[in-house]
């Protein structure tokens, strides 16, 4: 059995775990980090772990919510000029956001089906908490843009598979056979900014 803690180390383990879970998750990756690793990088047993977490899966889901937020905070800080048209702020934003994603390897790291497997080893509400929280900062974001500017009416789900879209497309980007891949990213910036914020004065067409 693990011995007990007091308020202030659990705080302190706590602290260690999610800064040195970051560390090893970027590292090595989910499936090749274990609790064993973990454990020996903070310095307390594998049965201690379990005071915390109940897997490796909910440290890292919870690593993965804080790094969302400061990736938010950092992409918004740098993208948002209230002195730019509408358009020409929202493709600055995607060129911002991308620009920053590589610097952010758990946010894309883990693919499709894994990501899936991870939503059902995690309990329920953690899984739901996590979804709706993606969902309601899609919201803000259009929501953001449709304040600042005329934006073209479109289904919140199509938005979101829009930017998943061009999320993919970078996501491949070393399985281009040509290169200049960053000049063709920008020409998809251009063309998605360019249909979805529209200049005043010119009429919406669906």
């Amino acid at each position: 059995m693990p011995r007990g803690f007091s308020e202030d180390e659990k705080q302190q383990i706590h602290t260690q775990l999610l800064e040195k879970g970051r560390v090893l998750f970027e590292q090595y990756g989910l499936k090749k980090t274990n609790v064993e690793e973990l454990t020996r990088a903070v310095g307390i047993s594998k049965g201690a772990f379990y005071l915390f977490y109940n897997s490796k899966e909910e440290l890292f889901f919870e690593i993965v919510d804080r790094v969302q937020d400061e990736f938010r905070q950092k992409v918004f800080a740098q993208a948002v000029e209230n002195s730019a048209s509408a358009r020409e702020s929202f493709k600055q934003f995607l060129r911002v956001l991308f620009r920053e994603l590589e610097h952010y390897p758990l946010l894309y790291a883990v693919g499709k089906e894994e990501y899936e497997t991870l939503l059902r080893k995690l309990p329920r509400e953690i899984a739901e908490e996590h979804l709706g929280r993606d969902a309601q900062v899609m919201e803000q974001f259009l929501e953001y843009f449709k304040n600042k500017g005329r934006f073209r009416e479109v289904d919140g789900q199509v938005f979101a598979n829009l930017g998943v879209s061009l999320y993919l497309l970078w996501m491949h980007r070393e399985d281009m056979i040509f290169t200049r891949f960053e000049e063709t990213l920008d020409i998809w910036i251009e063309l998605l900014a360019n249909y979805l914020v529209l200049e005043e004065g010119v009429p919406q067409v669906n």
